[in-house]
Order: C-alpha cells, then sequence, then structure tokens
C-alpha cells in the first residue's frame, strides 16, 4: 500500500484502495486508467499508451487525482445502492463524471435494447 491507501494488484491487473467508511475496496482496472489518461493526453500520443502504462503510472495518476476517485467511489456506492462491506469497480466514465465534478446526483445512463 501507498500513503493514499492505493496498491496495485498484480492478479487483477488493478489498482485497489479502501472506500471510506464503508468497509469495501474499490478496483480500477488498468484499461480505465489507459482511458483517462488517453483522453488526458489526446490524439496519437494516447496509441502508444496501450502496452507502456506501467502500474507506476497509475498510481501516480491516482495519488494526483485521488479525491476524484473516492468522490466517484462514494457516487456509484449511492447511485447502486451498494451494500456497506461489498467491492465494487469503478471504470473511466464513473472516474471522469467525477472529475468534471459531477459525481453525486447524475444517474448512469441505462441501455435499451432495441427490438429488429
Amino acid at each position: 500500500m501507498t500513503e493514499t491507501g492505493a496498491a496495485w494488484r498484480d492478479d487483477l491487473d488493478a489498482l485497489q484502495f479502501a472506500v471510506a467508511d464503508h468497509g469495501g475496496a474499490c478496483l480500477i482496472h488498468r484499461l480505465a486508467f489507459r482511458a483517462l489518461i488517453g483522453m488526458l493526453v489526446g490524439g496519437p500520443a494516447a496509441h502508444k499508451l496501450s502496452g507502456d502504462l506501467s502500474r507506476d503510472t497509475c498510481l501516480a495518476f491516482f495519488a494526483r487525482e485521488e479525491q476524484a476517485f473516492h468522490a466517484a467511489a462514494e457516487a456509484k456506492i449511492r447511485r447502486q445502492f451498494i451494500p456497506p462491506g461489498r467491492n465494487l469497480h469503478l471504470n473511466s466514465r464513473d472516474i471522469r463524471r467525477a472529475m468534471a465534478g459531477d459525481a453525486g446526483g447524475a444517474k448512469a445512463k441505462a441501455c435499451r435494447v432495441l427490438g429488429g
């Protein structure tokens, strides 16, 4: 664990951190970090991230944006009524929403299956 309380899980290829006052762990897969960091880098350089995104880069990004990660976890817990102690996963959309300051009340978009 780092001073931020985050740890890299090699077995899951994901970062894990504890959710305060919830008792569960929150996981973010390396691919979510690739999407987030790629969004910030933008352009053709984002494609180079696919193989070069190290666990240290993910941990550093988490440390820089830790408040947004915690806000995203708390919002997802409220939005999906995740019971205390249950683990959860964040995707890049959850985190982008929190980074934009919109983690709180917005209900996740639902997918609709159209008949053929």
